[in-house]
């Protein structure tokens, strides 16, 4: 190979600069070790020659072959030398030593050649004692100059020491800065590669050179050739001279002894600057992995610049992403505006439709009053009365309405609120539908967030109301059925059915007399004040349930049951002591009644001006309407604490929505608030429990009330005398005297934190349980997977922190972030399920860091015992653990009911930003502080706004209105004190999941059949069955094991077929069985093959419910059979201890046709080791059915490749045992077919009974067993 082709392969394969300056240790280090072992040598070579001196032909002989040996040692090791020099020290340090050891190598071989020249010439002056004495001086200067040689050789070693340590320093130095370095390597490597083709040339002419010295070397071989013809001559004379030589040289062997021990020396102490050497090298080694790890740093470095670059890229596509959401944004604006324009245009056509309606009503009242004309003058009174209430109620809800709207200053959300409400109201009112009254609540409370009262919103209501009930008066009156108008809905008329006639019901109520009041009680005048033909008007009262407060105090000046006859007011009489001061009374209005009618003849002919026997007579009061339905006395309040208060009102607010609107109240258990005020109905009733009071609640509103609760519109007798009519007093309610306040149920509640908890259970679907999305975080399931047991508390909050998260990227960063820290326990029971439900990962924001203001108001809290599965849940994992698929469909059941449940959910609003900051050294970081604290933070990181949920804008200067105003449309901000779904479950169900998920991956039972024989042939004696599976699996890897059952399922026919399985597939397996005796009376296709299949359930994803827990022992191993005809035994030994009655059972796998089948007995077992036989067969000519001959070749896909292997005449089988405990005595069967549902265990192999045991199982056996498997 030419040196120029050598020196690229040898810089090619330099990669890096670690390689380069190994590769110049490599070549140092043989450099100094060549050298020195040539010199060494060359020390050896002079002592020989000076010990054993030989012929002269000999001699020049020897000396020819060192010569040439140095001469090839010195060029052989310039070629790779010159190949692999790449740095500028290893280059200076090869010429220097290059022209060196050439330097010495030709001035060594002049000087032999002249000391060999001078023996010649004095061989003639040998016998002179004196010649010979000067020539033994001469070989002593000779070792001397060999000595001073060995110093001068230690001293060129220490200078190259000393060389290279000056280097190493050097290198050192360029270590400490890597882009210096990695420069300068560049650079030199440019100059050497410069320079290669100058060495090329320097080698080339040092190769002539070479030449011209083998030339040299030539004529001196001539030379010398011709001396050795010469000293053939004389070699007599040279024998006699060496003897005497020897016996003078003696003394000079001693000497030379002396120096070899020194040189011995010396050369230990070359071996000790070889080991420095060494230690250097190692230093220099560690200095190249310092270089690497700067290398690899580099790499990164570089790496994490492609890293920005490609996240600059991605912002820049987020950016181009968000331009275009913008113009999709600026296009959906264009739509809201031309639907806005539309919604304009059909305002204006329902104005000119209403004006059009308003024409149509004024046609309509032309024609009622026409119609008035042809009636009873008593008619067209009444008519003329109802037209003007129509449009008296017309013009004062107009009114109402614009007034509310200027005063909250509506804006166009804010009317279709109001038109709204006003649309469901007058529909509640004509469908009487309880869902409509749900909105209009929901409508209720959003109006209330505009700033309206509830005393605004029932105004407006009421006048909805009323308009509502007098247009769909008119509406009958005009078809002519004004007579049946009083109620107009689907409860009003259910009421209508079962109400009294009308005289009844004036009768019953009394609703023509007035009321006379003793002080403490309401009674009846004892005569009429009107007469009892007059108008009845009865319909449902729509307004809430009100509250009056601190009833009957006995200090107070005020008792509303006692009249003052002076003027006609209420006077200061001393409260009765059956009046009782309590707390509170609420009264439900069911319905209201007015009654108008004449003045009754008694009453207006009544002259008398005593005032006290028209009292008596008529009663002090007469009231225009009255309120049926019930009415509740409380007290014991004082008692409670403000939270036991507020959920009571809360329970009775829920009690009362679930009587009249149907709602559900999503709690079983109320016995948990422990406390009850003191409960008594106006008849006396003491409801004492919360079942009493819910049942006494939907009785109200289910059933006819009969109980008055309220007097309204009161108007003194003494004024009906004159004609007057007007009302003095609003209200008079039986039993109350007095009161301090009164309120709306609404009022009395709002400040209750619990009023709002079904409507946020149903908002925010707390009923169901958490996934982990495909961004890795918490998200509402869609199913409802707990139901509430106990009311959850709920605290108010008022906290405002900062959030700062990086996002996780996978799911093990999830569980090991400081979301961990949000469940209440570790248990990843579910982990197998969770990992399946996640298919992909967002990374969009992986090097991004969110920003996220959060405000609290509240936090529902919850403990495992408030909350238990929904049945449907229940049920869902009861179904799931039956299947024979049930990983399936436990995945399935988890995905859509959720895997965890926050027992803390926090409601508030929150806020955020992502900035592309990766940097931070946290993943997670929350700061609760004061929005103050926080603006130095935000301008830090350039925050300078926010955005919401729903995408809005939220600037930072306006944050302090944001934080105000949170109160409205609250979110879930936050899960904490999370827990899995599966802690929840039954115990029960709970330890089906841990068997099935089956941790330990142990094999069990997956599935059990009985399948009959009767379409095999009878003539056969081998056969082949091929038997299905369903479902089928996910794989083949599982073992059969069964047997031959007689007809009746009750006896094991081992002894008559033998049955072994193969060719395992996800759809099924086959079976080969064999006749034992062909003088068998048992008819083969009566019986039954009693398989069962055993494998790992997670890997087959099939796992039957009926043997699950039944433990299995599995264990395959290949047996080496004996070359012999008999019989032979073989052992097994088990992992774990047996036991008597434990059940084993056996399958084999044989792949060859040159094997013919064989039968596997038990005959014996101890603690831990069964042994077994294998059968030679009765007879050798056999008939297969069904292709057995394919069976032969190949038992099973799976292990058919390694199941039997034929090595020098020894046959491999190998051999499956399972094991199944004693514990259990029946196996459950699957496919149950013929009626078979469960058979004994024995059916399906061999019974460890005490007859079979040999606790000294034969030593000899496992002996053989491992010679033979060793063989």
């Amino acid at each position: 190979m030419r040196f120029s082709e050598s020196l690229q392969i040898d810089i090619s394969q330099l990669n890096t600069s670690n390689d380069y300056y190994k590769q110049n240790n490599i070549i140092m280090s043989q450099k100094f070790s060549e050298s020195l072992q040539i010199d060494i040598s060359q020390l050896k070579t002079d002592k020989t020659k000076l010990i054993e001196p030989k012929t002269s032909n000999d001699y020049y002989k020897q000396n020819d072959i060192i010569m040439s040996k140095k001469l090839s040692v010195k060029y052989d090791h310039s070629k790779p030398n010159s190949i692999l020099l790449k740095s500028s020290i290893i280059k200076k340090v090869s010429d220097h030593e290059t022209k060196e050891v050439v330097q010495v190598q030709v001035t060594d071989k002049v000087a032999k050649i002249q000391r060999k020249s001078t023996i010649i010439k004095n061989i003639d002056k040998l016998k002179q004692n004196e010649r010979k004495i000067e020539v033994l001086r001469n070989k002593d200067d000779d070792i001397n100059k060999l000595l001073q040689r060995t110093v001068n050789l230690e001293g060129k070693l220490n200078e190259e020491i000393m060389k290279y340590e000056a280097s190493q320093d050097k290198f050192i130095s360029q270590f400490k800065d890597g882009d210096v370095f990695i420069d300068l390597l560049q650079k030199e490597l440019n100059e050497k590669t410069g320079k290669c083709q100058v060495s090329e040339d320097n080698l080339t002419a040092f190769k002539n050179t070479l030449k011209n010295k083998e030339e040299l070397i030539e004529e001196l071989y001539i030379f010398q050739r011709n001396l050795n013809n010469k000293l053939k001559n004389n070699e007599e004379i040279i024998k006699d001279l060496q003897n005497k030589f020897d016996e003078e040289i003696s003394p000079l062997n001693s000497k030379l002894k002396n120096k070899e021990k020194f040189i011995e020396e010396l050369q230990n102490k070359l071996h000790e600057e070889t080991k420095k050497y060494q230690i250097s090298q190692e230093n220099l080694a560690s200095l190249n992995n310092e270089l690497k790890n700067k290398e690899k740093l580099i790499e990164e470095l570089q790496s994490k610049l492609d890293e920005e670059i490609k996240k600059y890229q991605i912002s820049q596509e987020n950016l181009a992403s968000l331009n275009n959401e913008l113009k999709k944004k600026e296009k959906f604006i264009e739509e809201l505006q031309n639907n806005l324009n539309e919604e304009i245009g059909k305002y204006q056509i329902s104005q000119k439709n209403l004006t059009s309606l308003n024409n149509q009503l004024k046609n309509k009242e032309e024609l009622i009053e026409e119609l008035q004309s042809q009636t009873e003058n008593f008619k067209k009174e009444t008519t003329s009365a109802f037209l003007s209430r129509i449009q008296t109620q017309h013009v004062e809800l107009g009114e109402l309405v614009n007034y509310v709207g200027k005063k909250h200053n509506f804006d166009r959300e804010g009317w279709l609120l109001m038109d709204n409400i006003l649309e469901k109201q007058r529909n509640a009112i004509l469908t009487n539908d309880n869902f409509a009254s749900e909105e209009l609540e929901i409508i209720r409370q959003k109006l209330i967030d505009y700033g309206l009262t509830e005393e605004e919103i029932r105004d407006i209501l009421y006048k909805q109301a009323e308009k509502t009930k007098l247009d769909m008066q008119l509406k009958s009156m005009i078809q002519g059925e004004s007579s049946s108008l009083n109620i107009k809905n689907d409860q009003s008329n259910e009421h209508a059915k079962n109400l009294l006639s009308k005289q009844q019901i004036v009768q019953k109520f009394k609703l023509n007399h007035g009321l006379f009041l003793d002080g403490y009680s309401i009674k009846a005048s004892k005569k009429p004040v009107y007469i009892e033909d007059g108008k009845l008007n009865i319909s449902l009262c729509k307004e809430q349930p009100f509250i009056y407060t601190f009833i009957n105090d006995r200090d107070s000046q005020i008792n509303s049951l006692s009249f003052n006859s002076k003027n006609n007011d209420v006077n200061n009489i001393k409260i009765n002591k059956s009046l009782q001061l309590l707390d509170m009374c609420i009264n439900f209005p069911v319905a209201e009644i007015t009654y108008t009618a004449d003045l009754s003849e008694s009453f207006e002919s009544f002259m008398d001006d005593n005032e006290v026997k028209l009292y008596e007579m008529y009663g002090h009061l007469f009231p225009r309407k009255i309120l049926i339905g019930g009415k509740l006395f409380i007290d014991d309040l004082k008692s409670a604490t403000s939270t036991q208060i507020d959920m009571f009102k809360s329970f009775l607010t829920w009690v009362y929505d679930s009587a009249k609107y149907k709602k559900t109240i999503p709690f079983n258990n109320f016995t948990a608030l422990k406390f009850f005020p003191k409960i008594t109905t106006s008849d006396g009733e003491n409801l004492n429990t919360y079942d009493k009071l819910t049942n006494w609640m939907n009785n109200l509103y289910q059933k006819n009330s009969d109980i008055i609760i309220s007097y309204n519109n009161i108007v003194p007798i003494s004024e009906l005398r004159f004609g007057k009519s007007s009302s003095s007093v609003n209200e008079m309610q039986p039993g109350v005297a007095n009161f301090k306040e009164k309120l709306s149920l609404r009022e009395w509640v709002k400040d209750s934190v619990y009023i709002n908890l079904t409507r946020w259970i149903k908002e925010f679907r707390l009923f169901q349980g958490q996934i982990i999305n495909k961004h890795l975080e918490l998200e509402n399931s869609k199913k409802t997977a707990v139901n509430f047991i106990n009311v959850p508390n709920v605290n108010s909050s008022d906290k405002l922190y900062l959030e700062m998260i990086k996002p996780i990227t996978t799911l093990e960063d999830f569980f090991k972030s400081n979301n961990v820290n949000k469940f209440l326990n570790k248990d990843m029971t579910l982990l197998p399920f969770i990992k399946n439900s996640i298919h992909s990962v967002n990374l969009s924001y992986e090097d991004y860091t969110h920003f996220m203001i959060k405000c609290e108001r509240y936090r529902i809290l919850l403990s495992k015992a408030d909350i238990k599965p929904s049945e449907e849940f229940e049920q869902a994992i009861e179904n799931a653990l039956e299947n024979m698929k049930p990983f399936t469909f436990l995945q399935d059941v988890f995905d859509n009911y959720g895997y965890f449940y926050p027992l803390n959910i926090v409601l508030g609003k929150s806020l955020k930003n992502i900035l592309p900051n990766s940097s931070l050294p946290f993943t997670f970081k929350k700061m609760e502080s004061s929005f103050e604290s926080l603006t130095p933070f935000f301008d830090n990181f350039n925050v300078s706004y926010f955005l919401t949920k729903k995408g809005s804008i939220i600037e930072k200067d306006d944050l302090p209105k944001w934080i105000q105003s949170i109160n409205n449309d609250l979110e879930i901000i936050e899960f904490d004190n999370i827990i899995s779904l599966y802690d929840i479950l039954k115990e029960e169900q709970q330890r089906s999941i841990n068997i099935i998920l089956n941790t330990q991956n142990n094999n069990k039972i997956i599935m059990t059949g009985i399948v009959d024989l009767e379409d095999l042939n009878i003539n056969n004696t081998e056969h082949y069955k091929r038997i299905n599976i369903n479902p089928s699996f996910e794989n083949g890897k599982f073992e059969v094991f069964g047997s031959i059952i007689s007809n009746n399922k009750k006896e094991n026919l081992k002894s008559e077929f033998f049955v072994r399985f193969g060719l395992y597939d996800p759809n099924g397996f086959s079976a080969m069985i064999k006749t034992l005796n062909k003088n068998s009376e048992i008819n083969i296709t009566e019986c039954y093959i009693l398989w069962m299949i055993t494998g790992i359930p997670s890997e087959l994803l099939v796992f039957s419910p009926r043997n699950r827990e039944l433990p299995v022992s599995r264990i395959k191993e290949p047996i080496t059979l004996r070359n012999d005809d008999s019989d032979s035994n073989y052992s097994i030994e088990i992992s774990h201890q047996l036991s008597q009655g434990d059940i084993v059972s056996i399958n084999i796998h044989c792949s060859t046709t040159n094997y013919e089948p064989i039968n596997v007995k038990l005959i014996g077992w101890s603690k831990n080791r069964i042994n077994f036989q294998i059968l030679k067969p009765i007879y050798n000519n056999s008939s297969l059915s069904n292709s057995t001959s394919s069976i032969a070749s190949s038992d099973d896909g799976e292990d058919s490749t390694d199941s039997l292997s034929i090595n020098e005449g020894a046959i491999i089988i190998d051999i499956s045992v399972c094991i199944l405990s004693s514990e259990y005595e029946s196996l459950k069967i699957d496919n149950k077919e013929k009626g078979c549902h469960s058979c004994h265990l024995n059916l399906i192999g061999y019974t460890l009974t005490e007859e079979n045991f040999n606790e000294k199982l034969s030593i000899e056996t496992v002996a053989n067993d491992e010679i033979m498997n060793t063989v």
